[in-house]
């Protein structure tokens, strides 16, 4: 700070800090007749605060900074020397160092900012600029204008890999590398500035964290002439190597006009969503027209191949704390949290299905067609539309029940999770039961209906056992209420969740007779090896020797049971037959 005002400063004003291992500043102000000068001095300054991102890139080192700005009858002059050494980059998963240093000089006299710098990387230089710009500096208070209609030239040039250059920049969820060479100079004034020169990235790569999308052999050609960048030609390929994009386009260099620009994209084959729950490839033509103030994309995607997956683990939201301050007196005003700004994208595609899409995953396994509308922004993506059941069934502890009806609908209300409504039916023993799978597709809700009517206990009776609820024993009956209460959503089904995750159709405890007359405990597994035809294995404690049965499903309530009765009698083996009226 510089007590010039709102009092002429007299004499020398002087202060130091120290930070760490060193980190000295020193500014100083001297006030003289119709003249006031003020420096400021900083040598050996921990510059860790460059790590812009230090969650993927750490930068440490030391920064040397002195400025001097003078000021005679209004008029502000200066200038800055600003130099980095012993800098270290670090990215995330990485364990060699990068090694870098820079420096960057500014002359501000006659209403023009002269620029020099240059940044080297692995003992090699990597960036260079010279520029003059045309601005004016006022204080009291301090102001930058900036004289677009003033003359200016300058020149960049960059040999090197491009993502040590972007270490020291925000690129937030995104990130970039690839070699680059390129060089630009420019002249006439920043409204209308005359731009000669080229941009060539190979080998590249690109990554947005938040979509996951990828892109691969990334190729990127820019040519500069006169007033326009032209973006000859983009090449990559999706993650899988199996997908292709393609993209032209230019870039007005029209400050009046907020830099208008025009990009074509066409998608072939393309992965361009790979979530682990969902999966798409698709052939797509995409416009994004736009200037400074924000970007429309448009155009049709047609999905190729589309995978969705309910997952049958659900992550739980985090409860709502509240916080108690003890011993607080007087609460202490927090000031508001700044809102992020970020480029407004506009959406407007159309997406359509012309191939099926797969839904699977907690028991379901059914295939959809349908099409909707993409609206919102790239932050806040509103879809709009259907997908209508084409045909699948859903399993419930190995019961099949074929699929009459569903609906997939996006409804825009701020979120991309879909709200899904569909309807199954079987028959167990005459008893018609349909089930209905109803909420978000991320945690849809499971329910059961029965004709003639039954209680719903009845009903999964039948399902896990094939009996009345009369005919089950103790031990059923146990199991049976703790999948009850597990479709109720009041406690977690431990059967259930171990059948599941061992990949089998039936898992249950049942009670069998013994040779002395009694009951003995054992675990029967099933495995449906065809639609309709069961197998079976029962193991007790008390047995080595398993009982297999085959169980058949012939159809209009008929079925036939084969099994081995290894308990009673070594080597027995039974043939049944019965009908469900």
């Amino acid at each position: 700070e510089c007590p010039t005002r709102p009092s002429p400063c007299h004499g020398v004003f002087e202060r130091k800090r120290e930070r760490g291992e060193g980190g000295k500043s020193k500014s100083m102000c001297v006030s003289e007749r119709g003249r006031e000068r003020a420096l400021y001095t900083i040598s050996d300054f921990p510059n860790d605060c460059l790590s812009i991102n230090p969650l993927e890139v750490s930068i440490i080192g030391k920064l040397d900074l002195q400025t001097e700005i003078t000021e005679t009858q209004r008029e502000v002059e200066g200038f800055f020397q600003a130099a980095l050494a012993q800098v270290e980059i670090t990215r995330l998963g990485e364990t060699e160092s990068i090694t870098a240093q820079g420096k960057l000089n500014g002359e501000l006299k006659n209403n023009k900012l002269v620029l020099q710098g240059d940044l080297a990387t692995r003992d090699r230089p990597l960036a260079s600029l010279e520029a003059k710009f045309p601005i004016r500096l006022k204080s009291d208070p301090w102001k930058i204008d900036v004289l677009n209609d003033s003359a200016t030239e300058g020149k960049f040039q960059l040999d090197g890999q491009i993502e040590d250059f972007l270490d020291f920049f925000n690129l937030r969820s995104n990130w970039l590398q690839g070699r680059c060479i390129s060089h630009f100079s420019w002249t006439n004034t920043l409204n209308n500035p005359l731009v000669d020169g080229s941009l060539e990235l190979t080998d590249g790569y690109y990554e947005n964290y938040l979509t996951a999308a990828q892109l691969t052999d990334l190729h990127i050609q820019i040519e500069a002439k006169t007033n326009i960048l032209h973006l000859k030609s983009l090449t990559a390929k999706d993650r899988k190597q199996t997908g292709t994009v393609f993209a032209d386009g230019q870039l007005q260099l029209n400050l009046e006009q907020k830099f208008p620009f025009h990009v074509h994209f066409a998608f072939q084959d393309f992965l361009f969503m790979d979530l682990g729950f969902a999966s798409a490839k698709a052939n797509s033509t995409i416009d994004v027209t736009g200037n400074l103030n924000g970007a429309l994309a448009e155009g049709e995607v047609h999905v190729i191949h589309s995978d969705l997956t309910i997952p049958e683990n659900l992550t739980k939201s985090p409860p709502n704390l509240e916080v108690v301050y003890l011993n607080a007196q007087k609460p202490i005003p927090m000031p508001p949290p700044l809102a992020e700004k970020s480029y407004p994208l506009r959406l407007n595609l159309v997406i359509d299905t012309p191939q099926p899409v797969s839904i699977s995953g907690r028991g379901l396994q059914s295939e959809w067609k349908g099409d909707f509308v993409l609206k919102g922004t790239h932050l806040d993506p509103r879809p709009v539309g259907n997908l209508e059941l084409l045909n699948g069934e859903f399993s419930f502890s190995g019961r099949f029940f074929k699929l009459t009806r569903g609906s997939l609908a996006f409804t825009a209300e701020g979120h991309l999770i879909p709200h899904l409504d569909l309807s199954g039916a079987t028959e167990q023993q005459g008893i018609s039961i349909i089930v209905n799978l109803q909420g978000p597709l991320n945690n849809p809700q499971l329910t059961f209906q029965s004709v003639p009517q039954l209680p719903l206990s009845a009903i999964i009776s039948h399902l896990l056992f094939g009996q009345d609820i009369s005919e089950i024993n103790g031990l059923q009956a146990l199991q049976l209420a703790t999948a009850v209460t597990n479709i109720a959503g009041q406690s977690p089904d431990m059967l259930e969740s171990t059948r599941k995750s061992l990949g089998i159709d039936r898992l249950s405890i049942v009670s069998e007779p013994n040779s002395e007359g009694g009951e003995t405990i054992s675990i029967q597994v099933g495995k449906y090896v065809a639609k309709g035809v069961l197998v079976s294995i029962s193991q007790s404690a008390e047995n080595s020797a398993p009982n297999i049965s085959i169980e058949v499903d012939i159809g209009k309530g008929f079925f036939f049971q084969a099994e081995t009765d290894q308990m009673q009698e070594q080597g027995k083996f039974g043939i049944k037959w019965n009908r469900n009226y």
